[in-house]
C-alpha cells in the first residue's frame, strides 16, 4: 500500500509504433488529506526525442516554451493536478477496485496509489513506476469468454459485498471512458474492449439501450467506436473498442496519448458545467491539425445536435477525448452517449450550446453554427438530416434488441420537433 510519504513518480510514456515505454520526467505530489499539490519536472532526454508527446500540451508543452533541464513545472491555472495526468488515471469506478485490490474499502487512498495501480488498461499511452529501473506492470487480459466471471466481480464491488482475493486479482476495471459504470477491459483475437456491465441502479437495460444510441449516432454521421452486446451471467454487457490501442501482431499494442476537452481547455472539474461548446472548438483550432480542424469542428456540431435530440445531458467536458497525432490532437470517437428519461420539455446541456445558453435546443444550437465552420443552410441540413433519423428510434431501438418496456422507460428523453425549438420546419 502506498502512503502519503511517496512523493516522487517517474512517469513514462508509450510513443507512437513503440512496445516499449520510455522514462519522460518526475512527478512530484504532496499530498495533505485531499489537498494535492503537484509539479512535474522533464527529463533532458525526453525532450530532444524528435517524437516525444506533450504530456498535457496546456501546462506541459514544451515546443512552444523551450523547457530548461531541472525546471519544476507546476499546473497551468492554478489546477492541483496536471490535466494530462489527471486523463490517465481511473475514474470513480476504478478507485473503488483499487481501494478493494489494496484492502481500503471506502477509504481513500494517496493519489500516487490509484496512479501506480492502474496497471496496463489505462486510458492512453502513460505509465507510472516509482523508479526509472521499474518495469511495467503488465497484467494478462481477461478474454471476453470471462465475462460471466467478470461481471460477478463487478456486480459483488457495486453492491459492496466481500470479494476473494483471488478475483480481485484477475479483475481489471478499464479505461476511464465511460464514466463511474463497472466496466473491465477484455480481449478478443480483433483486440481490446472495455465491457460496460448491467448496474445496480439502472433504471433499464442500459448496456442495450447504450449500444442502440450508439447506432444511431453512428447512422446520424457521429463517429462513434465499434460495439457489440454479448450475454453474461443471463444478462447483457456492452462491449466498445478502444480506440486507444492498435494490436500490434501477438506482441502486444500499441497505445496512443489520450487527452480530455478538459485538460486542453486547462479547466478544474468545477468549471466544467457551463462551459461553452465554441471552447472545445477553440481547442480544435488551437491544438488540431490545420488541414483537419474543420472537420473536426462540424463533426462537434453533430455530436451537439445528437446529444440534443437524444437528451443526453451529461456532455460534460471528460466526454469529449482528443488522441495525439505527432505534435498534434484530433477529436477522439464519441463515448458515453446516453438517452436520460426527464420530466418537463425544457431541457438544459451541461454545455452551453450557443446565445441561449444551455438550453437543449435545436433553434439555440443553429444560433452559433458559424463557430464550428457551417454556413445556416449547411447546419440547417445536419439537423433536419437527424431529425428524420431520429424520429425512427422506436423503430431502430427494437431491432437492436430493446425491449418494449425499455423503449417505454427511456421515451421522453425524445422530444417532438416543435419542444425542440424547430418550429414549423420539423413539427
Amino acid at each position: 500500500m502506498i502512503s502519503e510519504a511517496t512523493p516522487r513518480l517517474v512517469v513514462f510514456v508509450y510513443l507512437p509504433g513503440e512496445l516499449d515505454a520510455v522514462p519522460a520526467g518526475e512527478l512530484r505530489l504532496s499530498q495533505f488529506g485531499k489537498d494535492i499539490s503537484s509539479v512535474f519536472v522533464y527529463g533532458t532526454r525526453y525532450v530532444q526525442r524528435p517524437n516525444a508527446l506533450e504530456i498535457d500540451p496546456v501546462s506541459l508543452g514544451f515546443r512552444a516554451i523551450p523547457r530548461r533541464a531541472g525546471e519544476e513545472i507546476a499546473p497551468a491555472h492554478g489546477l492541483s493536478l496536471f490535466g494530462g495526468i489527471r486523463d490517465a488515471a481511473p475514474d470513480a469506478w476504478g478507485r473503488r477496485v483499487i481501494e478493494r485490490r489494496l484492502n481500503a474499502a471506502g477509504a481513500e487512498l494517496p493519489e500516487a496509489a490509484y496512479l501506480l495501480e492502474t496497471r496496463d488498461d489505462r486510458a492512453g499511452a502513460l505509465d507510472f513506476r516509482m523508479r526509472r529501473t521499474d518495469g511495467p506492470r503488465k497484467h494478462p487480459f481477461n478474454r471476453i469468454v470471462q465475462l460471466d466471471y467478470l461481471l460477478e466481480c463487478a456486480d459483488k464491488i457495486d453492491n459492496d459485498e466481500p470479494v476473494p482475493a483471488e478475483m480481485l486479482q484477475l479483475f481489471q476495471y478499464g479505461s476511464n471512458m465511460g464514466g463511474a459504470r463497472p466496466k473491465a477491459v477484455v480481449e478478443d483475437d480483433d483486440g481490446l474492449w472495455v465491457a460496460k456491465f448491467p448496474a445496480r441502479r439502472d433504471r433499464f437495460n442500459e448496456p442495450v439501450a447504450e449500444a442502440a444510441t450508439l447506432a444511431l449516432a453512428r447512422d446520424c454521421g457521429v463517429e462513434v467506436p465499434r460495439t457489440k452486446v454479448a450475454r453474461a451471467g443471463g444478462r447483457d454487457v456492452l462491449l466498445v473498442k478502444r480506440f486507444d490501442r492498435e494490436k500490434a501482431g501477438g506482441n502486444g499494442y500499441y497505445r496512443r496519448h489520450f487527452n480530455s476537452a478538459l485538460t486542453l481547455l486547462g479547466k478544474d472539474e468545477t468549471e466544467s458545467l457551463g462551459t461553452a461548446y465554441s471552447e472545445i472548438v477553440a481547442a480544435i483550432a488551437r491544438f488540431a491539425p490545420a488541414d483537419k480542424a474543420r472537420a473536426m469542428k462540424q463533426q462537434l456540431f453533430r455530436r451537439m445536435v445528437f446529444s440534443i435530440l437524444v437528451s443526453n445531458t451529461d456532455d460534460h467536458l471528460r466526454n469529449f477525448g482528443f488522441l495525439a497525432s505527432g505534435r498534434y490532437f484530433e477529436l477522439s470517437p464519441a463515448y458515453d452517449i446516453m438517452p436520460t428519461p426527464a420530466v418537463g420539455f425544457d431541457r438544459y446541456q451541461h454545455l452551453t450550446v450557443g446565445r441561449m445558453g444551455r438550453l437543449s435546443t435545436l433553434d439555440n444550437a443553429l444560433t452559433e453554427c458559424g463557430v464550428f465552420a457551417l454556413t445556416v443552410p449547411e447546419a440547417t441540413a445536419i439537423i433536419d438530416g437527424q431529425l428524420k433519423i431520429v424520429e425512427q428510434w422506436r423503430k431502430r431501438f427494437a431491432a437492436f434488441g430493446v425491449s418494449a418496456t425499455d423503449i417505454d422507460r427511456v421515451a421522453s428523453a425524445f422530444r417532438a420537433p416543435r419542444h425542440l425549438g424547430w418550429g414549423p420546419r420539423g413539427a
